[in-house]
């Protein structure tokens, strides 16, 4: 996991990652590792969680994304572009 101090998201992103969770939306998500690099993932969102006061993401493989180190999201179908940071 990244060492930075946690920035809470936008409720929006979290309602967005959930549906796509619940309705097994394939994803495309680039995200910032735990060393500050790019890192490009693909898959299905398994759940959206809370730990120790920081919002993430586990993959179906069991990856782990914390969210505020979300950089963009994709989904095709339905067509879903979003651009965190740049």
């Amino acid at each position: 996991m990244t060492s930075t101090p946690y920035k809470p998201v936008d409720t929006d992103l979290i309602d967005d990652l959930e549906h796509f969770a619940s309705d097994r939306i394939h994803v495309r998500i680039v995200y910032l590792d735990h060393t500050q690099t790019r890192v490009e993932l693909r898959g299905h969102i398994a759940e959206v969680f809370t730990k120790d006061h920081q919002e993430f993401l586990r993959m179906d493989d069991k990856r782990e994304v914390r969210l505020d180190q979300i950089l963009e999201i994709h989904t095709e179908k339905p067509h879903y572009i979003r651009k965190l940071y740049t």
